[in-house]
C-alpha cells in the first residue's frame, strides 16, 4: 500500500483546482485521460489488483488519436468528451459558418466586411443523462462567437435535421451519442438545408479548425431563444399515416422524442402500439441474436401482434419482425418500400442502394439522380421529402401502408414480394 504525506494535493494535469484523494482514486480506476501525465499515478491506494492491472494495461495501449468518426464526434463522456471540448468543437463550426458568410459579403472595392446579420445555428440534444452538460458547452461557445442560437431541445436526429431546414439555419449541432453505449456521447453537425456533415463533406474542416484558436469574429455576443420543432415536424408526417387497417404493433425505442412522436400519431389511428421498454445501448437491429431483438420477438408472439418494430440510432435506423417474431431482412424491407414508392413516382428513380457511403454523400445523391427512395443496407431508409431524410418513422408508415392492402400476414407479404423480385 502506498504511503502519501497528509499535505499532498491532488491536482489533475491541465486543471487548476485540487481534488480529494477519493476522486483521484476513482479517476485512476476509470483511467481518466489526464492520469497518464499525473505525477501521482503510482498512488493507487487499495484499489483491487485486477483494477491496477487494467490501468497498467490501458496505459500501455495506444490512445485514440481523434474522436472524429465518419459521421461526427463520439467519445466517453468526461473521460474523452467534456463540456469544454464540446465548446471548442462548436467554436470550430461557428468559425466555418462566419467565414462563409463573410466571403459572401464584399464592399464595392472588393474588400470583405462583417455582415450585419449574425449566423443562425440550431442546437438540440438526445435523452442521454450527459447531453445537457455538453449542450451547455456548445451553447455558451456559440454565443461567445456571436451566433444567434435556437435551442430545439430533445429531438430525434431526423426531427433535428428537419428543424435546421425549417428554420433556414446556417448550421446545426445535435448532442447525441447515437449508436454508442450509455457512457458515450457525441456531436453531430448539420449544414444548411438539413444536410448531415460527414468526412470529406465538411466534417474534416471542423477537425482542422480545432488546431486553430477560434477568434471572435465580432464583439457582440449572440442571442438565444427556444423553439418547439415537434409541432411542424409531426405535421409533416401526418400525410403518410392514412387508410390503415387495425394492426397490433409491438414497438421498442430508447429515444424519448421518437416514442412521443409515434404515440401522438397513433392516437388517431386504428392501430394499437404495444410499447416494450428498451435501454439506451449499442445494438444490432438486423440480428435476432441481439438481446433486445429477442425480447421484442417474444413480445410479438405473446401479444399476437401483426409485426414488431425496433427503432434505434435516435430515430434513424429500424428493424422489423413479422407476426411470428422472425426478422425481416433489410433487403426485403427495402424491396417492399421501393415497390410501394414506385407506384407513386413512376417517372423518377425509385431505389438508390448505396452501402458503405457517408450520409452526406447519400444526401447529395438524391439531388444528382432525382431519387425518391434509398437504402444504405443497414436498416436506414432514405426518403425524398422537403429534403432527403433518413427517418425510421417514414419507413414504418410505408410498411403499415403495405400491410393494409389486405389481411395477409407480414410473412406472406414478404414471401410474395421476394417471389416476384427480379
Amino acid at each position: 500500500m502506498s504511503v502519501v504525506p497528509v499535505e499532498t494535493r491532488y491536482i489533475c494535469p491541465g486543471e487548476t483546482h485540487s481534488i480529494s484523494r477519493s476522486v483521484h482514486l476513482s479517476r485512476l480506476a476509470a483511467f481518466y485521460p489526464n492520469c497518464r501525465d499525473c505525477p501521482l499515478k503510482s498512488d493507487d491506494g487499495e484499489l483491487p489488483r485486477q483494477t491496477i492491472q487494467r490501468v497498467e494495461r490501458d496505459e500501455r495501449s495506444v490512445e485514440r488519436k481523434s474522436l472524429f468518426t465518419p459521421e461526427g464526434v463520439r467519445g466517453i463522456h468526461r473521460n474523452e468528451l467534456t463540456r469544454e471540448s464540446a465548446g471548442r468543437l462548436a467554436g470550430a463550426l461557428a468559425g466555418r459558418v462566419w467565414e462563409r458568410m463573410i466571403s459572401n459579403w464584399q464592399s464595392e472595392d472588393g474588400s470583405r466586411r462583417i455582415p450585419r446579420s449574425q449566423p443562425l445555428i440550431v442546437v438540440g440534444l438526445d435523452n442521454r443523462d450527459s447531453s445537457p452538460d455538453l449542450l451547455a458547452g456548445v451553447t455558451s461557445s456559440l454565443l461567445r462567437m456571436g451566433c444567434r442560437v435556437i435551442d430545439v431541445r430533445c429531438l430525434s436526429t431526423p426531427a433535428f435535421r428537419f428543424a435546421v431546414d425549417h428554420l433556414h439555419a446556417s448550421a446545426g449541432i445535435h448532442v447525441t451519442g447515437s449508436g454508442c453505449d450509455p457512457s458515450w456521447n457525441g456531436l453531430d453537425f448539420v449544414a444548411r438545408n438539413g444536410q448531415p456533415m460527414s468526412q470529406a463533406v465538411g466534417l474534416e474542416d471542423i477537425e482542422r479548425r480545432l488546431e486553430i484558436p477560434s477568434a471572435r469574429p465580432t464583439r457582440h455576443a449572440g442571442s438565444f431563444r427556444t423553439f418547439d420543432a415537434t409541432v411542424p415536424y409531426e405535421a409533416s408526417l401526418w400525410k403518410h399515416f392514412h387508410a390503415l387497417r387495425p394492426l397490433t404493433i409491438a414497438f421498442a425505442c430508447a429515444d424519448i422524442s421518437t416514442t412521443h412522436t409515434l404515440e401522438t400519431l397513433f392516437e388517431k389511428l386504428p392501430c394499437q402500439l404495444v410499447p416494450i421498454d428498451m435501454p439506451t445501448r449499442r445494438r444490432d437491429v438486423s440480428s435476432i441474436d441481439d438481446a433486445d431483438m429477442q425480447r421484442l420477438a417474444a413480445a410479438v408472439r405473446r401479444k399476437n401482434a401483426h409485426l414488431g418494430i425496433l427503432i434505434d440510432d435516435d430515430g434513424c435506423r429500424c428493424g422489423f419482425l413479422d407476426e411470428q417474431g422472425k426478422i425481416v431482412a433489410t433487403t426485403e424491407v427495402s424491396s417492399l418500400i421501393a415497390e410501394n414508392v414506385g407506384r407513386e413516382h413512376t417517372e423518377r428513380s425509385v431505389c438508390l442502394n448505396q452501402a458503405d457511403v457517408t450520409q452526406a454523400t447519400l444526401f447529395d445523391s438524391f439531388g444528382d439522380r432525382e431519387a425518391v427512395f434509398g437504402s444504405s443496407g443497414d436498416g436506414r431508409y432514405w426518403f425524398a421529402e422537403s429534403l432527403p431524410t433518413c427517418d425510421a418513422i417514414l419507413a414504418v408508415a410505408r410498411v403499415l401502408e403495405i400491410l393494409s392492402r389486405d389481411d395477409a400476414p407480414f410473412s406472406e407479404v414478404v414471401a410474395a414480394a421476394c417471389a416476384i423480385a427480379p
